[in-house]
């Protein structure tokens, strides 16, 4: 007898204790007397910059995101498994549209998912890759493959409960809030992660939109019609990059470091030609691309715009400078040099700074992204998710 994979055992354990508190909560109301929400369900798939708290669900005390000073202005204060000072960006996407924060997939207690599902793991790939797993990180615990599959499941035993009449309280999404649901994914970024960064790798790049393709290609079948794709941010604006370069023959003209910036152009630029030829051979489909690129670009050449003093440099980490990066005490961090503990810093002023950590937005931009795609602004196609409000007449 072979071995069950422990992290497919988890989830799908984690997935049982979702059932049966949603079988035995008792309800007024059956399914169709509910009112719908004047909004679409989301339903979301990707890495950090989506992640609600998965990672943490899945496998506790592991993720930096647990640790304090994350999560320091909102929920109280306290550190969620959010890569944020606060919110993520399908937290103020969730708010603008009227609806709950969402939870993440493997959280059973206290979970409504009447308005969609996080499944977003932190550190996660498009291609079917991870970290090394010995078990003292949940960075890149579900690839983007098993998030699907995850969705998949969920969608096939809500539909059970539906038929079964046992969802009364309304906790799960409608049968037909699936096909009207906004599917939305964030990935790609990791998967060119620190060693693939330095060389234009055209195999690497092939086989991550090849992944990505087929995620969509398998939601499409399984109901999905709108789906959201983010293009990868300018990770070459990072601290985290900016601080490897060696001289001005390796920045851009924004001051970015320009071995990233090439694989992540051409990343997108491949994105947006899979995306059309999706839409062209997918009866009904919509398949847009909403661009992380564009919108820190914007905020780079016009910090002011969003009210930002700081766009290359860690508002949380260690070193100060330029960057206040360090490889080896980021965000939440602290580590004995010379006899001496040394720990990450947190600024003062984080609304003027567009980067929390060394690679994520800080709340206050992530606002002015999530309000970006409320507004259609910065999509390919043109899309407005409000327009997909569905009234109760």
């Amino acid at each position: 007898m072979g071995q069950s994979n422990p992290i497919i055992a988890l989830w799908q354990a984690a997935l049982l204790g979702v059932w049966g508190m949603v079988a035995a909560v008792e309800g007024r109301e059956l399914w169709s007397q509910r009112m719908k929400p004047c909004s679409p369900p989301l339903f979301v798939f990707g890495a950090s910059y989506m992640d609600v708290g998965e990672n943490a669900a899945a496998m506790p005390f592991r993720e930096g995101s647990e640790r304090e000073p994350y999560g320091l202005d909102y929920f109280d204060g306290k550190p969620t498994g959010r890569y944020s000072n606060g919110r993520v960006i399908t937290d103020h996407i969730s708010q603008g549209l009227g609806q709950d924060i969402m939870s993440p997939y493997l959280r059973d207690v206290g979970t409504g998912f009447r308005n969609g599902v996080n499944f977003a793991s932190s550190g996660s790939t498009a291609r079917n890759s991870s970290f090394i797993f010995d078990g003292s990180s949940s960075g890149g615990l579900f690839s983007l493959s098993i998030q699907v599959d995850q969705f998949r499941v969920f969608h096939k035993q809500a539909l059970k409960m539906y038929q079964l009449k046992k969802d009364t309280a309304g906790r799960l999404p409608a049968p037909e809030d699936f096909p009207r649901g906004v599917y939305i994914i964030e990935t790609g970024n990791n998967d060119y992660n620190w060693l693939h960064l330095d060389q234009n790798d055209e195999a690497l790049i092939s086989s991550v939109l090849e992944h990505i393709e087929h995620a969509i290609q398998t939601l499409y079948l399984d109901g999905a019609r709108t789906i959201v794709v983010f293009d990868i941010f300018p990770r070459g604006c990072y601290p985290d990059q900016m601080s490897r370069t060696n001289g001005p023959d390796d920045r851009t003209e924004d001051g970015c470091y320009l071995p990233a910036m090439k694989v992540i152009e051409t990343h997108n630029a491949g994105l947006r030609e899979m995306v059309g030829r999706l839409n062209d051979q997918l009866p009904g489909a919509n398949v847009i691309v909403f661009s992380l690129f564009d919108m820190f670009m914007s905020a780079i050449r016009n910090p002011l715009k969003f009210g930002l003093k700081y766009t290359h440099k860690s508002c949380c980490g260690y070193g100060g400078g330029e960057y206040n990066f360090d490889l080896y005490i980021k965000c939440s961090e602290e580590r004995i040099i010379d006899g001496e503990l040394r720990k990450a810093n947190v600024c003062e002023n984080r609304s003027e700074y567009m980067m929390w950590d060394a690679i994520h937005p800080t709340d206050a931009f992530t606002f002015h992204i999530a309000q970006a795609f409320l507004h259609g602004r910065h999509m390919e196609p043109p899309f407005f998710i409000k327009e997909m409000c569905w009234l109760q007449l």
